[in-house]
């Protein structure tokens, strides 16, 4: 199922307006006698892209133009628009060669390409839809269960006693899962048949940094459970001291272990006071509450005296995992645990860099890592044994780039959600996706979409995207390009391409592209150069101020060759 049309009466700004998303036609809605016509686009272009894509869309305009409302609209649309939207609208979509058209609170759809009228339920059939977005700007999206929302926005949503700390572990998660995957030799293929004959670099990170959490965060936590276990059992324990104590063998440990030391310290906290531990409920292992607070107190037992650290790194991946796995059932953190002296981190070619950050008080202990596969799963491993909240390491990769972070965490997203997808079409809306990326990443972004997501997901897509990049303009022929714009009013409409550009895209010269697809309203000189060169070229119209040497100066640095000179022969 291919989406090729949304008509809407109200969305965001846009009254009355038609989307079209199908290069092959061209279609033309009437309000008077509820009639849309379809004719053809003698532009088209059969199978420009590959067998894999349906169609790509480019969504081009200013901030604020409505390019993410038309993204988020495809998503309501494919599922929960009924209740989400609740104005009258239709959409127009094509399996083959047979056209179907959903309407919902809108009479049945005059036409002339014999297309079956349905009312819409609720949900397209045959259809999956994913949105991704780089941009970070706190919106919330109410998309249905059908859509796969992996934005970054996302990681703000707290639910289920989530966090941001804990969703954006995740996505490191995910990437870990990704990199370690056959899967991605597709982007370092993909490298290597774009760059014919030259040496590529691996796309694999080669170090990951590991920071702990602010002590202070951890010692506050350590002394309210102190208090709570107190009023629950009538006990003393000396949590808190044995935290402090850690504390201070930790920072002047600097054995191999030490990240072990610390690792399995955290794990235990992580799972001492994330869990209502002190909370009983009778069951056949402990029928009173005197022995389940024996059993807690055990747990406690190492705190109550001032072992050595090897002493506590030993009864924290012997004992503690045993205990708890017997009565909480948490297979991931009992086995992390037991495995985690066999762990090969450290070695003679993965050395290990430890250091200590910030005041005494707020202080973090950061390791950084030689990543490989054994270090991929070690952290794979911690992050299924911790609830990845507050009291859990942070983990980044070092030595890259954001752009870098940002194209891996792109693939590394619709990799992580393949098993989602159970339909053989997917509408995949990318808002930003080159965000972060340099420009020569952002000229063979979307050859690398093309590429690699039909293979990674194994799906059928038709592509969705919004850019501020006029590379991705000159990849598409102005047919598969929807251009918006937002009139005196703050009404959003849809600029017919006809009017909106004479210039061809595919192909077509940057700075062209930046003047007429983006508005640049005639300007291609940055706000602050463009004013001192005025200031100049007044001062030379005046004749009555004097040409200075830090004027000359500024003229000799202007980039443009032609306005260089022109200046330089003005002044002489």
């Amino acid at each position: 199922m291919e989406l090729c049309f949304i008509w809407i009466e109200n969305y965001k700004g846009f009254i009355n307006q038609g989307f079209n998303f199908d290069t092959e036609n061209n279609y033309n809605y009437s309000i008077s006698d509820n009639t849309v016509q379809k004719s053809k686009n003698e532009y088209y272009i059969k199978n420009l892209f590959s067998p894999e894509i349906t169609n790509i869309t480019g969504i081009i305009g200013k901030n604020a133009s409505g390019k993410t409302n038309i993204l988020e609209l495809i998503q309501y649309v494919s599922d929960g628009a009924n209740t989400i939207l609740n104005k009258p609208f239709f959409a127009i979509y094509k399996s083959e060669q047979e056209f179907i058209i959903y309407n919902f609170k809108m009479p049945a759809i005059k036409n002339n390409f014999d297309a079956e009228n349905k009312s819409y339920d609720g949900r397209i059939p045959e259809t999956d839809t994913i949105y991704f977005s780089n941009v970070f700007d706190g919106r919330r999206h109410n998309f249905g269960k059908k859509t796969i929302n992996i934005s970054t926005n996302d990681l703000l949503i707290s639910q289920f006693g989530e966090n941001v700390t804990k969703n954006y572990q995740k996505t490191i998660q995910q990437q870990i899962k990704f990199i370690k995957d056959p899967k991605f030799e597709l982007l370092e293929d993909v490298e290597r048949f774009m760059h014919p004959g030259q040496k590529v670099s691996s796309l694999k990170p080669t170090t990951v940094v590991l920071t702990s959490p602010i002590w202070s965060n951890i010692i506050g936590r350590i002394r309210n459970f102190d208090e709570r276990f107190e009023r629950a059992t009538e006990r003393k324990v000396n949590f808190k001291s044995f935290a402090l104590n850690f504390k201070r063998k930790i920072t002047d440990n600097n054995s191999a272990n030490s990240i072990k030391y610390l690792t399995a310290f955290l794990v235990y906290v992580d799972f001492m006071l994330n869990r209502d531990i002190l909370i009983f409920s009778g069951n056949k292992v402990f029928k009173e509450k005197s022995d389940y607070f024996d059993m807690v107190y055990s747990l406690l037992k190492i705190t109550q005296d001032d072992s050595r650290i090897d002493e506590i790194y030993k009864f924290l991946t012997t004992d503690f995992p045993k205990i708890i796995d017997s009565y909480w059932n948490v297979p991931e953190t009992h086995k992390f645990l037991i495995d985690l002296p066999e762990f090969k981190i450290i070695n003679e070619k993965n050395e290990e860099f430890k250091e200590s950050l910030g005041s005494y008080s707020n202080r973090r202990i950061q390791f950084t890592l030689n990543y490989n596969t054994e270090v991929g799963n070690f952290l794979t491993k911690y992050l299924d044994a911790t609830t990845n909240q507050s009291l859990s390491y942070s983990i980044d990769w070092g030595g890259i780039s954001s752009g870098h972070k940002a194209y891996i965490n792109l693939f590394a997203s619709f990799f992580a959600r393949k098993s989602q997808i159970k339909e053989d079409n997917v509408l995949i809306a990318i808002d930003e996706g080159d965000l972060y990326f340099h420009p020569k990443w952002q000229t063979q972004f979307l050859s690398k979409l093309i590429i690699i997501l039909p293979k990674l997901i194994n799906k059928k897509c038709q592509l969705f995207l919004t850019t501020h990049s006029p590379f991705l303009i000159s990849d598409l022929p102005k047919n598969n390009l929807l251009f918006v714009a937002k009139d005196y009013n703050d009404k959003l409409y849809v600029i017919p391409n006809e009017k909106m550009i004479e210039v061809k895209t595919f192909g077509g010269n940057i700075g062209e592209l930046y003047l007429d697809a983006f508005f640049m309203e005639g300007s291609l000189v940055s706000s602050f150069a463009e004013r001192k060169i005025r200031e100049i070229i007044n001062k030379i119209n005046n004749k009555q101020e004097s040409i200075s040497k830090e004027d000359r100066i500024l003229i000799s640095e202007i980039g443009d060759e032609l306005l260089r000179t022109q200046l330089q022969n003005l002044i002489k």
